[in-house]
C-alpha cells in the first residue's frame, strides 16, 4: 500500500498523512482518522 491508497482509506489528503508521520500539525479530527486507519490497515 502506498501513501495515496492509505490517504484514501483514511479519508484525508496525502499531505495530512505526511504531516502525521513527520510529527507536523494536524487537527485532532484528522489525527484520529489517520490513527483509526493505521489500526485498521496496520500501515
Amino acid at each position: 500500500m502506498n501513501i495515496t491508497e492509505f490517504a484514501k482509506i483514511a479519508g484525508v489528503s496525502k499531505s495530512a498523512v505526511s504531516r502525521y508521520f513527520n510529527d507536523g500539525y494536524l487537527s485532532d479530527d484528522k489525527r484520529k482518522q489517520i490513527e483509526d486507519a493505521v489500526e485498521k490497515t496496520e500501515f
